[in-house]
């Protein structure tokens, strides 16, 4: 599809540190950018369509019905936290030194 190409190459124009490590995020990989970011205007931290929670959520089981005990947390509602939303340098995307050094 053109469309997303267009947007992926406009994403990666300013953001090319976001699609580079070892573990990337699908939906980044695939350029679905749009699916997360609105790329005109958003009330959300780094133009999200919703809050982070929210966001993950649509495609992520949420996070108290997950088995580690730090999911059932009630401090966790913010998946990024722990977990980086576009690549990392482990499994499961958890922030790491490579996600650090963009933050």
């Amino acid at each position: 599809m053109r469309v997303r190409e267009d947007a992926l190459d406009s994403c990666r124009g300013c953001h090319e540190k976001y699609f580079s490590d070892s573990v990337g995020h699908a939906p980044v990989a695939q350029g679905q950018c749009l699916e997360c970011h609105d790329m005109h205007r958003s009330r959300e931290p780094a133009l999200l369509r919703k809050p982070v929670l929210e966001t993950c959520v649509e495609c992520h089981d949420a996070p108290d019905s997950l088995s580690p005990d730090a999911h059932r947390d009630a401090e966790v509602q913010r998946c990024t936290k722990c977990h980086d939303a576009h690549f990392g340098a482990e499994k499961l995307l958890k922030a790491g030194v490579s996600a650090a050094a963009i933050n």
